[in-house]
């Protein structure tokens, strides 16, 4: 099956990536540079949007040539607990089945459609949220979603780590 790590790095170390070979792997790095002797296939960006931007700019740049399998994948994932699989390859052991593949599921609804779905209860965050560098949106997550997906339902099965893979007709 045709399959690409998709990687969305600030300051991580990837030395675990070059396990993943020798699957196609992009890096999205939003940090400081890195060696292109190390890694191929890297892709500077703007640091926002967390990997959340990272996702959507490699789906809507490459909407025409995705590959089979697009398994998103944060810099760091053996610090996210149940929330990624502790080996990238075990994304791939369900994805024909259901054509997505997620580590551990979530249910996305009704409590968690506040405007920030408290982040500023999260301790990782708290210095930015302090200073205002993050803040709670003006129309709140709910309404947001609902505008770009108007029939959304009430209840949305989620992965909360960021990490996942899908099929590319399910793009």
């Amino acid at each position: 099956m045709d399959c690409c790590f998709i990687i969305s790095r600030f300051s991580e170390d990837l030395t675990w990536v070059r396990t993943l070979e020798p699957h196609k792997v992009i890096i999205y790095n939003k940090g400081d540079a890195i060696s292109e002797e190390e890694h191929k296939n890297i892709v500077n960006l703007k640091n926002v949007g967390r990997e959340s931007h990272t996702w959507l700019y490699h789906i809507v740049n490459n909407y025409h040539n995705l590959s089979e399998a697009n398994i998103f994948l944060q810099g760091r994932i053996d610090d996210l607990g149940c929330m990624s699989f502790k080996d990238p390859l075990d994304y791939l052991e369900n994805i024909n089945k259901y054509g997505f593949s997620v580590s551990r599921y979530g249910l996305l609804g009704p409590t968690h459609w506040k405007d920030n779905i408290g982040i500023e209860k999260d301790l990782r965050y708290k210095q930015k949220w302090e200073s205002g560098e993050i803040s709670r949106t003006l129309i709140g997550f709910r309404k947001f979603a609902k505008n770009l997906f108007p029939n959304i339902p009430l209840l949305i099965a989620t992965s909360y780590g960021g990490c996942f893979a899908v099929k590319r007709e399910n793009i």
